[in-house]
């Protein structure tokens, strides 16, 4: 490992020691989103700097390109940045230090496929081994979300699935009590017709997940087409 592989798994130790520091601080709007912003930090001050070090690809000689340098050096500064902007009053100075961190997480997608089940795989790095997302890929029955698609860690997506939310390391995976369903679908479903408007969106989505089972976190999204115009 390099020196500067190794400053990065460093930072993600140091940042693993504040990020503990800050679960004793409240950082939220409220109690009911406290927890997202503390999932937030987690990202920018261990999961980033461990993708880093995971990403080092020197050459021959051991050294780095100047921009995995810069962004190994200047992700600390970034991550201490967004940090302060939860503890200032919100407006344009908070927006500014927020931005300044911007790599949100690193992950690594795959898929893979088990008797007539496909699976899509999300690995989250953490120290002594990574946070894996294992979701169950299904099309939509439900309502006006038929012909959609759903991706589910849910034990009852598939009986005896590999679907869960995992904690993996060289010892033991440890399914943790941790679940999410991601659904996309057609939004002409909605609309009526699928009438040919870009100011429309042509795909709809939610992201839902439960700790312990209880639901935390609902997020809906609205997926437009590019005009010809914005990709010249």
């Amino acid at each position: 490992m390099t020196s500067i592989s190794k400053l990065a798994r460093s930072s993600a130790g140091v940042g693993a020691l504040i990020w503990s520091i800050c679960l004793f601080f409240h950082t939220g709007d409220s109690i009911e989103t406290e927890l997202i912003p503390k999932v937030f930090l987690l990202a920018v001050f261990v999961i980033v700097p461990l993708g880093l070090s995971l990403t080092a690809t020197p050459n021959r000689l051991g050294s780095h390109s100047s921009i995995y340098v810069l962004a190994v050096v200047a992700q600390p500064v970034g991550a201490v940045a967004a940090l302060v902007s939860f503890f200032i009053e919100p407006g344009i100075t908070a927006a500014l230090l927020a931005a300044i961190d911007q790599a949100m997480y690193v992950a690594a997608y795959a898929t893979h496929s088990r008797l007539t089940n496909t699976y899509m795989n999300i690995a989250f790095p953490l120290p002594g081994g990574n946070l894996s997302s294992i979701l169950h890929l299904d099309v939509s029955t439900s309502g006006e979300r038929t012909g959609g698609v759903v991706l589910s860690t849910l034990g009852d997506a598939q009986a005896g699935g590999d679907q869960g939310v995992y904690y993996a390391n060289q010892v033991i995976p440890v399914r943790l009590p941790i679940n999410e369903v991601i659904t996309v679908w057609p939004a002409k479903s909605l609309i009526g017709g699928g009438v040919n408007d870009k100011r429309l969106p042509v795909l709809l989505a939610k992201h839902e997940m439960w700790i312990f089972g209880v639901n935390f976190l609902n997020l809906d999204y609205e997926i437009y087409e590019r005009s010809t115009t914005q990709l010249q």
